[in-house]
């Protein structure tokens, strides 16, 4: 009978040890989760020329993926919109779009890449890239 409680104490031991273990030991690392928008290209100041080709992937409602070249004084120069090829909701998908644009009058510029709130119409997960125009 002593020998029961003996292996009893020892598997209580062992269980406790086993949960003090995983509760006191760092956490794994998690690599830092990406926005829903992914602009793989054109890179922050890049040389960009006509027409412009954006490239990247991308989780927003219903797929869409809007698109916004500024100038540096601000004025805008195109808004357009392309759809991500996601394989189901909620997952990333890649998009291209191709669109030419209206001869700046700024040297610099600015690319936003970004959703429309489906809740309030608010742009939400807007990405931003300078570009230089050739």
């Amino acid at each position: 009978m002593n020998l029961n409680w003996l292996i009893l104490a020892v598997l209580f031991a062992a269980a406790l040890g086993g949960v003090f273990w995983a509760a006191t030991r760092p956490p794994e690392y998690q690599p830092p989760v990406p926005g829903n928008i992914i602009v793989s290209e054109p890179r922050a100041g890049a040389r960009i020329s006509r027409p412009l080709i954006v490239r990247g992937e991308a989780r927003t409602f219903e797929s869409t993926v809007n698109l916004r070249l500024k100038d540096a004084s601000g004025t805008e120069l195109l808004e357009t919109f392309t759809t991500a090829a996601s394989a189901e909701i909620g997952q990333y998908g890649p998009f291209t779009a191709e669109f030419d644009y209206p001869v700046p009058s700024t040297a610099t510029g600015v690319l936003e890449v970004f959703q429309y709130s489906a809740a309030d119409g608010t742009e939400i997960d807007r990405v931003t890239i300078p570009v230089v125009f050739q």
